[in-house]
């Protein structure tokens, strides 16, 4: 095996992999199935379970996964060498049967038979335990069950909010927006605004940044007019005040108000915002091992609505695919200094060249670290094991077992009212009949990595791996028209 697989994989130990999205419940309600995200990893870890046959797998989740669900991943992770019965005799699938926003972590915490059962069943001597996010409620669970866990230390969270994720930027030398420090008060957010309009009193557009907002959620657009520049400061300070109060969030519900109340309680940041013509919202995805050598994972190009992620490409532009490794790796080494672990993903934004003038370089930004898996996490691992590749970090590309270069496509919000209709049977038939359907022989096609929001929100998460992106471009979107059309159909 090598280094990264390593790493990543642990062969032949047993993973128990708790996909608890440990954030404020009135937050991640926000997040249309939210419950159903949990079942996102389940495909990686059964495809970790053919790769490694000595390797075991405790998956919970909050509510039932359907076994129409697992019977489709059992499909898909099984081959000649490796049955579905094999991997079900190394796979304990556990629920909770509570769909609350609450963290599962705790739900699994506050049932003592449930941890009894998991360390009955994992070999203790060769077990850890793996997360969506570290918070002390993971860490505490890991401690019952007497095993370690893998993930970035709780107290360490600090360096992938806002704020610390503008320091470690700093601290790496790595250009960033102009911005604020954060702030905890009314007051103090807006006088620390006016002095980044001071700065740049021509430039109108501003993003504010809850401190600890996830895939946009936290955000708000604001504008200032530079014909306002000439007021007083105190007139100033209270045109801020009535901009803020107007401000376009991304999360539908939030309001001024409530922005306010979790500013008071958990900090907030502000930004120029950075646009220009052609602009794209790349990530470079890494992690720090246990000696601090820090692994380049991909790069992706990033699919945003309204400041929302929805999806992503593999791999990120020719054009800057070096310099985000390079960046993911400078950005790697001061977070390991400080004595983060594990998986990290950094979000940037690259503009093009303006102009046809010969000093007009692209500029790249970095905006925020994510110390956790993201959205990019399921997509990147499920490609990697399911085309048994390695990700060739000088390239920055993956390269299956056959040694061909793969490229992919992925969405968690492949969403539309109509697919309710669709059950689970059908929906993957649909795919198995069409021109997008998976082939193992040639590694290409589409295959899904999130079922369960399909009957109540007519939502799936979907893979399209290719030879080129144009080839899973094609076939991402051929299956996504499948679908839609067969489901208008009935």
């Amino acid at each position: 095996c090598t280094c990264m697989e390593v790493a990543l994989d642990h062969p032949g130990e047993d993973v128990v992999y708790i996909p608890s999205q440990s954030i404020d419940p009135e937050e991640i309600a926000k997040l249309y199935g939210f419950v159903y995200y949990e079942e996102r990893p389940l495909l990686c870890s059964l495809l970790r379970l053919r790769n490694y046959p000595d390797a075991r797998c405790v998956f919970v989740t909050s509510i039932t996964i359907e076994p129409q669900i697992l019977s489709y991943y059992l499909s898909l992770a099984s081959d000649e060498s490796v049955s579905e019965q094999s991997i079900r005799d190394r796979l304990l699938l556990l629920a909770v049967n509570d769909g609350s926003p609450y963290p599962l972590t705790q739900k699994i915490i506050d049932r003592p038979e449930l941890t009894k059962q998991i360390k009955g069943w994992i070999r203790a001597d060769r077990a850890f335990m793996r997360c969506i996010i570290s918070t002390p409620l993971e860490e505490t669970l890991a401690s019952l069950l007497g095993i370690p866990l893998r993930a970035n230390p709780s107290r360490l969270s600090c360096w992938g909010t806002k704020h610390g994720s503008r320091t470690v930027f700093k601290e790496a030398g790595i250009a960033l927006p102009d911005g604020t420090d954060q702030k905890f008060t009314a007051t103090e957010y807006i006088e620390s605004i006016l002095e980044l309009w001071n700065r740049h009193p021509k430039h109108t557009k501003y993003v504010a940044k809850l401190n600890d907002g996830v895939s946009g959620d936290g955000n708000a657009i604001f504008r200032l007019l530079s014909d306002h520049s000439e007021l007083s400061r105190e007139e100033k300070l209270k045109y801020i005040e009535e901009r803020l109060s107007n401000m376009e969030f991304v999360a539908k519900a939030e309001t001024w108000d409530s922005f306010l109340a979790k500013l008071e309680k958990r900090g907030a940041i502000a930004e120029i915002w950075v646009d220009g013509k052609h602009a794209t919202s790349p990530s470079s995805q890494g992690f720090i091992t246990d000696e601090k050598e820090i692994l380049v994972l991909s790069t992706h190009e990033q699919i945003l609505k309204d400041g929302l992620y929805l999806g992503c490409h593999f791999p990120s532009s020719d054009a800057y695919r070096e310099a985000l490794a390079t960046y993911c790796n400078k950005i790697g080494t001061v977070l390991a200094s400080h004595g983060a672990r594990e998986r990290f993903a950094v979000d940037y934004v690259v503009v093009p060249p303006q102009s046809d003038e010969p000093n007009d370089k692209a500029k790249i930004y970095a905006i925020e670290i994510n110390l956790r898996s993201g959205g990019t996490t399921h997509p990147c691992e499920t490609a990697r094991l399911l085309c048994k590749g390695r990700y060739c970090t000088k390239q920055g590309l993956l390269v299956a077992h056959d040694e061909k270069v793969k490229y992919y496509r992925a969405s968690d919000n492949v969403v539309d009212e109509v697919l309710t209709k669709l059950s689970f049977e059908h929906i993957t038939r649909i795919i198995a009949e069409s021109e997008s359907k998976w082939n193992s022989e040639s590694m290409s096609g589409c295959v899904f990595y999130f079922l369960g929001a399909l009957p109540t929100c007519g939502k799936v998460g979907m893979l399209a791996v290719g030879n080129s992106k144009e080839e899973c471009c094609r076939l991402f979107e051929a299956a996504e028209s499948s679908l839609i059309n067969s489901a208008s159909a009935l």
